[in-house]
Parts: C-alpha cells; structure tokens; sequence
C-alpha cells in the first residue's frame, strides 16, 4: 500500500492536468483573438506536460511514470499541427535533459502516440461525446501495451512492480477519460454562450425591423388608397398611377420579405418534399449560374419530407445556392446532396470556390457581415432565420482557396422520424 508521501506526486499529476483545463474554461471566453487564443491554449498545454514530468510518482531503473500522455493526447486530437509540434519539441528536449536509461524508448513511445491521435483528428471532431472517449483512448491504450513490452525486455516488470505499473495504467486511462468529458463540458458551454448571443441580436434586429415596416406600412396604405382613387380619372394619368401602384406593392413586398427575419413564423406548415424544393431552386438560379460559368451538381435522395412553407424553404435553398456561385468569380462547380442522418434531412451544398478563413466562418450569418462587395448579409441572415424557425440548424466546414460546404440540417416529419425510430435510430 502507498502512504500519503508516496500518493502525493500522483495526485499533483491528477491536480495539474485537471487545472489546465479549469484554466482554459474560465480564461478563453475572456479572450476575443483567435491568434491570442491559440498561443494561451499552447502555453497551457506545454506547461501541463513539464510539470507533469517535472514530478514524475515513481521511476525504475531510469524509466520514469506520469500523466505526460494526457496533454499530448489533448494536444493532438484539439491543437492543430503547431500544436502537435510544440508539444512534441518540448516532449523531445525536457525527456533527453531528465536523462536516464528510459528517455530513448519514452520519447519514441511518446511520439508515437502523439502521430496516431493526429492521424485520428480529423475524424474525431465530428463524433458524438461516447465515440470521441473511445477513439482518444485508441492512442493511450497503443502506448501503455508498447510500455508493457519494453518493461518486460528490460525486466522491469515484476511482481513487484506490477501494483505500482496497474496502478499507472488505470489512472492514465480515468483521468484522460475525466479530462475529456471536461474538455467537451466547455466546449459545449463556450458554444451555447455563442448562440445566446446571436440570439439577442436577432432579437433586437428583429424588435428593430417590426418596428420600421409597421411605421411604413401605414402611410403606404393611405397612399395607395388615394393613388386608387385617382385611378377613376383620364387615361393617360391612369397609365402612370398604375405603375406607381404596382411599384407601391413591390416596395410593400420588400418590407414583408424584412418581416419573415422579424416574425418568421410560416404562413402555411404542410409536408414539404427536400427533393422538390432543392430542384426547384437549382432551376430557378440555372440561367445565373451558367452566366458565371458555374456547373451544378444535383444529388438528392427522394422520399425526405419536412414541415415548413414551401416558399421559404425554397427562398433558403436559393439564397444559399446563389452565395455558393458568387463565391466562384473564376468558376466552378457547386454541388447540393440530401441525405437521411437517423430523424435529420441533411442537405450538403458545396462550392469550390475562395473559401473562407475561421475569423470569417464565425461572423457567417451575423447581421450586415458580408464578404461581398455590394452585400448587406441580409440574405444568409434570413436563411438562418428560416432555418431555425423549422427547428433546423446550419453548419459550416471552409479553408481559403478550398471551397466551402454548408450543411443544412431539418427535422425528418413526424411520419418519417417515426420510421426512423422503429430503425433504432437517435438524434444525433
């Protein structure tokens, strides 16, 4: 048994990853830069991996036992490649400086194991919580078996020592399990302060936006009345009002269109056909896409129904559609695919065109926030104001000079989620 002199160390390893990440809760939503924001999370994770080495809780014959595998791990799987390289430089010169007949066979298990949680990164990201602990336990589990068998050649590992060495593996996989649930804990809540965010400034825009049309809307109304009566005179000026008439109800259209972001609440809700509503917007923006030398690319799965306005979730397809092709001023190829995800339609729209940088994905949707010359964002703005009025959600994946995809995600209808049930399937 260990006595509390012995436990210590152990338990300053457990402390030190654990307040990495308490530190990086309450500290990175102070912090607006994202390049600020890299540079803290580098930092921290490089000062848990030191300290975590620098008070190892046991060492035979020049091997030394930490938490060091937690950090890289969450270096690997969260960082980006800078990351990966910091970590692993530091890893490499502070295990070679501690010395000691173990530091070759530590500092190439540990590399190893930082080069299989990069290589399942890009897989990791978009995983429910359950699969992300099981894909980042694959990495640490590799390690502590290739540990097991270079203890054993060393003959190391004994009955003696087998206690103290079970005791460090079943530690190494809790607090990695721990520290991940943390991890997805703030990410979680860094994710809903953003939407509660946007969400007050729709509001606000929205309160703004009632307010002007119903101001308009007033004297419009009085006007055409009289324009109306007018109407009952000679024919010449009967020509003129009538035009006047006709521009009077475009411009009262315009304003029910800024209405539908205030008050997006459908005038109809029927079972709307995905397949329909997609075609139908890939139709109506063909004579615009083949002016900007765009060919589109229409997959789509039949059958997938939704409730909604016809009207709108067409004016959301097309909106979303059209930015693709104004993001290709050299060309391009705009691909849209719909798909069943367990009670979700999901349709994927993809354009190879400029990409966008992550400073600029953030603001996607935001009011006013346009990458176009002339664009007022008023578009995207509805889109994701439609979007959310079905219960839908949007997501965004880009990279400069790769393209971009948007992913529009729509509750299944009622008569198809319950298929959906009967199959085992869950939200996701």
């Amino acid at each position: 048994m260990y006595d509390i002199d012995a436990a210590s160390p152990l338990l300053l390893n457990v402390c030190i990853v654990f307040m990495g990440t308490l530190v990086l809760e309450f500290l990175l939503p102070v912090v607006k830069s994202r390049v600020v924001k890299d540079i803290f999370v580098d930092m921290t994770l490089v000062i848990e991996l030191l300290l975590c080495m620098s008070f190892p809780f046991t060492e035979f014959n020049g091997f030394t036992f930490d938490l060091r595998a937690v950090p890289l791990i969450i270096a690997a799987l969260y960082g980006n490649n800078r990351t990966c390289v910091t970590m692993s430089a530091v890893f490499l010169v502070y295990r070679f400086m501690i010395g000691g007949s173990g530091a070759l066979p530590a500092v190439v298990l540990g590399l190893a194991l930082v080069a299989v949680a990069c290589f399942l990164r890009k897989s990791y990201k978009h995983r429910s919580r359950m699969t992300k602990i099981g894909l980042a336990s694959l990495p640490m589990f590799l390690a502590l078996a290739a540990l097991h068998v270079v203890l054993i050649d060393e003959h190391i590992l004994a009955k003696k020592t087998f206690p103290t060495l079970l005791m460090f593996d079943v530690v190494n996989v809790i607090v990695l399990w721990a520290t991940l649930l943390a991890i997805e804990y703030v990410i979680e809540n860094f994710k809903l302060r953003e939407e509660v965010y946007r969400a007050e400034k729709y509001q606000v825009l929205g309160e703004l936006a009632a307010s002007i049309a119903h101001e308009i809307r007033n004297p419009m109304t009085t006007s055409r009345g009289f324009l109306q009566l007018a109407m009952q005179s000679n024919r010449v000026e009967r020509e003129y009002l009538q035009t006047a008439v006709s521009e009077l109800d475009r411009a009262h259209q315009i304003i029910n269109d800024y209405l539908s972001f205030a008050r997006p609440n459908f005038e109809t809700n029927v079972l709307v056909e995905i397949e329909e509503q997609v075609r139908h917007a890939a139709e109506i923006l063909m004579p615009y896409s083949h002016l900007n030398n765009v060919s589109v690319n229409v997959q789509l799965t039949s059958g997938l129904q939704v409730h909604g306005d016809p009207k709108k979730i067409t004016q959301m397809f097309v909106n979303m559609m059209k930015n693709a092709i104004e993001a290709m001023p050299e060309g391009g190829e705009l691909t849209v695919q719909s798909e069943k995800v367990k009670r979700w339609v999901q349709v994927h729209i993809k354009d190879t065109g400029v990409g966008m940088k992550e400073e600029e994905l953030k603001r996607i949707g935001n009011p006013f926030y346009s990458n176009k010359a002339n664009g007022t964002g008023l578009g995207l703005m509805t889109t994701y104001r439609i979007c959310q009025a079905i219960g839908g959600k949007i997501e965004v994946t880009s990279a400069p000079n790769l393209g971009t995809e948007f992913t529009i995600s729509i509750p299944l209808a009622q008569v198809e989620a319950r298929k959906a049930a009967e199959e085992g399937n869950e939200v996701p």
